[in-house]
């Protein structure tokens, strides 16, 4: 049983060797990353953290982009003329000079 092992062992061993799993560079977009075995190296480590990072800002300003900019309208709604405005409220504005002077 000892030496069925064995032998799987080593034929796992000598299938890795062939196929390549080493010591291999990825190229990736932002660099090159050295990897051992499956995993990056730990010179790649902080890069790929660095990258991680880079993405997960990115993403959360474009998910909060329409929030700011409705909190933005709000607040100017507010600070606006009309003393009867709340946001329960719609109000239209007719009397507003870009429109009186459109034909």
């Amino acid at each position: 049983m000892h030496s069925i092992i064995r032998a799987a062992g080593y034929s796992l061993m000598t299938m890795f060797v062939s196929c390549g799993v080493g010591a291999q560079d990825l190229d990736t977009r932002i660099d090159k990353i050295a990897m051992e075995g499956e995993l990056p190296a730990h010179e790649s480590i902080a890069r790929l953290y660095a990258e991680l990072d880079f993405q997960q800002a990115t993403q959360r300003y474009l998910w909060a982009l329409p929030l700011v900019s409705y909190a933005q309208w709000q607040e100017e709604f507010a600070k606006s003329s009309a003393p009867a405005a709340d946001h329960n409220r719609h109000l239209t504005d007719a009397g507003h000079p870009a429109k009186l002077h459109q034909a």
